[in-house]
């Protein structure tokens, strides 16, 4: 699994099955950073990326709840992030309600060139 801040104390566990190296099937995946408890996914992974329903934690109060394609939001999904809550229809990680957006798993810029590309056709 990737890291952003590797360190040696740094752990990740996944309690569901593997085909070869990859997770594959129902389970959660549970890290921890500096030997605290810290994000957690509770769903399915096919060929090691999260696909179909999950939920993912960042906190006890911000997550994300909803469809997963090719490892990214994909589909109806809800984020409560800050006390703010957002559901909609999910695109490659992006997701734009109003005159809000929220990227999970891509760049906030990703999402700004998808929400323009999806305004001009």
């Amino acid at each position: 699994m990737w890291d952003w801040h590797p360190d040696a104390h740094d752990k990740a566990t996944w309690s569901g099955s593997c085909q070869g190296e990859l997770k594959d099937g129902h389970g959660v995946l549970r890290w921890t950073e500096h030997g605290k408890p810290i994000d957690r996914f509770v769903g399915t992974y096919r060929n090691g990326r999260r696909e179909g329903a999950g939920r993912y934690d960042w906190n006890e109060a911000d997550h994300f709840e909803g469809s997963y394609a090719n490892d990214l939001p994909n589909g109806f999904g809800s984020v409560s992030l800050g006390g703010t809550k957002l559901s909609g229809q999910w695109r490659d990680g992006c997701l734009a309600v109003g005159d809000k957006m929220v990227a999970i798993g891509v760049t906030r810029e990703t999402c700004d060139q998808q929400q323009r590309q999806t305004a001009t056709n």
